[in-house]
């Protein structure tokens, strides 16, 4: 076969596979131009679906990172749907509460604008609690028992502080950490000094104006003191 002759088989390959092809496309055209369509859009669906999922995931944690306020924890775990971002943002919240809660006022002049502790220790239980009802590791739901515990011990409430800490010795236990357990059992051997009365020392009493033996003016005997007379 000469070269002629293959370049004519080949002109007569190429125009059958064009005639075939063109049958072919309009029989199954529309079906495959459809499948193609699908597929791309399955894929871009997809793609778009991961970048928006790690996108999310990445703002959860930079939200919770540069949180500094009760307030802005708690709206970070109402934000984000991460359930481990919801259970450490409430968490933190709730401690900043329970530590805002705890501590006394010492002013001599109570300031009047300031929130009152009993409402600080409710939202603190409430944080609390949300992380019990939402989180999914045993670890977050002992750090909330341990917070609930804290809450109960500011209110005196010295029955439920204690039923917070045995639920935390049992969760320990079955979540096998014993660290929290051991925690919880040392808090409940402090429980009956924090009942018990303080005894306060007696106040000093208060500065005499009357001179010390110390201070008092020595006395002179009248017969120096007499105008006149000279010493011997």
């Amino acid at each position: 076969m000469d070269s002629k002759e293959r370049h004519e088989l080949k002109e007569n390959e190429l125009a059958e596979f064009f005639t075939n092809f063109s049958q072919w496309w309009s029989r199954h055209g529309n079906t495959t131009m459809i499948t193609v369509v699908v597929v791309a859009a399955v894929y871009l669906g997809y793609s778009f679906y991961i970048n928006s999922t790690q996108r999310s995931h990445d703002d959860a944690w930079y939200d919770l990172a540069t949180s500094t306020s009760p307030a802005a924890f708690s709206e970070v775990g109402q934000a984000h749907n991460i359930t481990a971002v919801r259970a450490m943002a409430w968490l933190r919240a709730a401690d900043l509460y329970l530590q805002e809660g705890w501590q006394p006022n010492t002013s001599d002049t109570p300031d009047p604008l300031a929130a009152d502790p009993q409402q600080i220790l409710d939202q603190a239980e409430a944080m609390y609690q949300r992380v019990l009802d939402d989180a999914d590791r045993d670890v977050f739901r002992l750090n909330a028992h341990m917070g609930l515990a804290g809450v109960a011990e500011s209110r005196q409430n010295w029955a439920a502080a204690q039923g917070h800490y045995e639920q935390v010795i049992t969760l320990s236990e079955q979540a096998d950490m014993a660290n929290f357990g051991a925690l919880a059992q040392m808090r409940i051997s402090l429980l009956p000094q924090l009942q018990a009365p303080m005894d306060f020392a007696p106040e000093a009493a208060p500065p005499s104006d009357e001179p010390t033996d110390e201070k008092k003016p020595v006395a002179i005997p009248e017969e120096l003191d007499a105008p006149g007379t000279d010493s011997p």
